[in-house]
């Protein structure tokens, strides 16, 4: 059992209209003041028990982040998922021309028409999941897929590591469908 909350901590809640919350299906959603003090909100909490230990691990990040990463964290947090992947784009190495100019082509016709515009710190599993099924619905082959995918978990987890996204990393919450081994 996790500790309990101290004054100042977050709070969590469903925002569904069940008669009785603590029995419906719906997931917890947490609100909380992030590092530079801004309140902040995160949903997709099975049940009170993780909705705490989030809570918790979010107070400690938040006494101990120093205000400088705090600021830079909420700066790309605010990027769109197009600007942050063609910065990420420009920062990889070993990219040759052909291989940079396909990914960008993909990236430009499948990625950035359904997730371009999404905010970096608002990604969550669900997010994912539904950007997986548009493509699916527009009958994009299985190998275009996953090289999109490979790349759209390449920069969710690199803003994981700098801190923007939740610490569990959005594409590897996703139950991403093998779409190329599925046999008619």
């Amino acid at each position: 059992m996790p500790n309990k909350l101290a004054r100042g901590m977050g709070s969590f809640f469903k925002s569904c209209a069940c008669r009785r919350p603590s029995g419906c299906p719906h997931l917890y959603t947490i609100r909380f003041r992030n590092s530079r003090g801004r309140q902040a909100e995160e949903s997709g909490y099975a049940d009170q028990d993780a909705a705490i230990e989030r809570l918790i691990a979010l107070y400690a990040a938040r006494k101990t982040t120093p205000r400088s990463v705090a600021e830079q964290q909420e700066t790309l947090g605010e990027m769109t998922f197009e600007e942050y992947a063609k910065a990420w784009f420009a920062r990889k190495r070993g990219l040759t021309g052909s291989t940079k100019a396909t990914t960008e082509s993909r990236m430009r016709t499948h990625a950035y028409p359904e997730i371009g515009s999404r905010k970096m710190h608002t990604f969550d599993s669900f997010a994912v999941e539904r950007f997986i099924t548009a493509m699916e619905r527009s009958n994009v082959g299985a190998a275009t897929q996953a090289q999109v995918f490979l790349r759209v978990k390449g920069i969710l987890r690199d803003a994981h590591r700098r801190g923007i996204t939740p610490p569990r990393t959005p594409c590897s919450m996703s139950a991403r469908r093998n779409t190329a081994r599925a046999r008619p």
